[in-house]
């Protein structure tokens, strides 16, 4: 039984660290192309958000709804999913990948972004069809309204 434990204790810190480590690479790319490209960014607990219009002072919260209009690419700018030409889409953050629920906490309505997820904030290593696998992703984003 104790060496089991010892096992399953070992795979999971393997897990762990293999996730972290993908993780900080992933950070690092994010942060050097916004250098590079001399992208203005705030760092919110590793989700980056640049912004092109700052919005007004209604922020949405875990539980919020938001109206959106967005184009998903990865870092490379090829598009995997966007929302239709003039509609937009109401995304519960409590459904939304973990890099979306954190960054879109710190965009305040009728604002327009840029938000850069690392894979382990995004899809990872279990993409839904159609998505890379552990993918950076880039989201474009306009707040039309937040639901809270």
């Amino acid at each position: 039984m104790r060496y089991l434990r010892i096992y399953f204790l070992s795979i999971f810190l393997f897990m762990i660290l293999s996730c972290s480590k993908n993780g900080s690479t992933d950070i690092e790319t994010i942060v050097s192309y916004l250098e590079e490209n001399n992208i203005s960014y705030k760092d919110t607990l590793g989700v980056f958000i640049h912004f092109d219009r700052q919005g007004s002072d209604l922020y949405p919260n875990a539980n919020s709804k938001v109206e959106i209009a967005y184009t998903a690419t990865y870092l490379d700018g090829e598009v995997f999913d966007r929302s239709t030409e003039g509609t937009f889409v109401l995304l519960s953050l409590r459904e939304a990948i973990p890099g979306l629920q954190e960054g879109m906490k710190a965009v305040p309505k009728d604002a327009q972004v840029v938000i850069y997820i690392p894979s382990s904030l995004g899809f990872g290593s279990n993409p839904v069809f159609g998505v890379r696998k552990n993918a950076i992703l880039v989201y474009q984003i306009y707040v039309k309204d937040i639901l809270n």
